[in-house]
């Protein structure tokens, strides 16, 4: 089971085991990234890094934003991309105020 989601009042990123959570929320919006450049897997979270692992097999993502145990994502969920091939985020950085292109 893989994927990210809110639980206990962090993000999570599960690969099967839970790899790392981020700091604790607080309440608005949140910047939410998981960027994989090689085998180099890395949370980003309001555009600070929060965890990074190395692993080499090939995942897809099973939940985005409830977990599997049941635990529902009170929230809304807003300017979702996922691209393949291509690692977005290699650095903590800014995380942009205006939609994302269609590109």
């Amino acid at each position: 089971m893989r994927g990210v989601w809110v639980h206990n009042n962090t993000v999570e990123f599960w690969d099967g085991t839970l790899r790392f959570a981020s700091s604790a929320l607080t309440s608005g919006w949140h910047h939410v990234a998981v960027s994989r450049i090689s085998n180099v897997q890395t949370l980003y979270l309001d555009g600070v890094a929060q965890g990074t692992f190395s692993n080499g097999t090939s995942w897809q993502i099973d939940h985005i934003g409830t977990d599997p145990g049941g635990d529902h994502f009170a929230g809304y969920i807003d300017e979702f991309r996922m691209t393949d091939t291509v690692g977005r985020y290699t650095a903590n950085f800014t995380p942009p105020t205006n939609p994302f292109p269609n590109s």
